[in-house]
């Protein structure tokens, strides 16, 4: 088993910190649009009159295509830059971990966003829940954990 380095240790504690704030940020927005419906009941929406079946196919699709782009996004970032000056000095490897968790994370909550454009155009909270579900199982597996980090550092290009 690969160790982590000191550093890479309290670096992987601050990516957790970030995903813990980014997991309350869903609470935080369904807070809000909880807020956001009280104050507009009975809430439609603010695009009652559009029809949202194909943008919630499309979004549906979206979330899809952002969550298995995790699988192609993970070697390129631990594989860092391949310009000749990083590949000369070589580039620090903690600092790789540390983007791909907050990129990885980003695009767990980017899935919940998704739901929030649908609850405020439709009005449909089920719209909102469906997609912060996804969002927290994804959030499940891609949360910076130790021996995920270790298992990329065991990827990592030689």
């Amino acid at each position: 088993m690969t160790e982590l380095p000191p550093d890479a240790e309290a670096a992987c504690r601050r990516t957790q910190l970030v995903g813990v704030s980014l997991l309350s940020c869903i609470a935080l927005y369904a807070y809000v649009l909880r807020v956001v419906a009280a104050q507009h009941a009975p809430f439609i929406g603010f695009a009652p009159s559009i029809d949202l079946r194909l943008l919630r196919v499309v979004f549906a699709l979206l979330a899809v295509a952002d969550l298995a782009m995790l699988r192609f996004i993970t070697p390129l970032i631990l594989a860092g830059s391949r310009s000749g000056a990083t590949a000369a000095r070589g580039s620090a490897v903690t600092p790789r971990l540390v983007t791909l968790s907050i990129v990885r994370l980003a695009i767990c909550e980017g899935v919940a966003i998704l739901g929030v454009a649908l609850f405020l155009l439709g009005g449909r909270w089920a719209d909102f829940c469906g997609f912060a579900v996804a969002s927290l199982a994804a959030f499940a597996f891609n949360f910076p954990r130790r021996l995920l980090w270790q298992d990329w550092m065991r990827d990592l290009p030689r």
